[in-house]
């Protein structure tokens, strides 16, 4: 996979959001206030082909 994916995507219902984040190398960041109970899932850079170096 490349990452030339979209930057952001929204994953709805429990077994989309576990297959997705098994799949690949997240980092999960909570929101708080009026988001808090939402969490962003950062998609690390090794998970594409045509990652970066450095």
């Amino acid at each position: 996979m490349e990452s030339s994916a979209p930057k952001a995507e929204i994953v709805y219902r429990r077994a989309v959001q576990e297959r997705f984040l098994g799949a690949l190398k997240t980092t999960m960041i909570p929101l708080w206030g009026r988001f808090s109970g939402t969490f962003l899932a950062l998609v690390h850079e090794s998970n594409f082909t045509n990652m970066q170096d450095g």
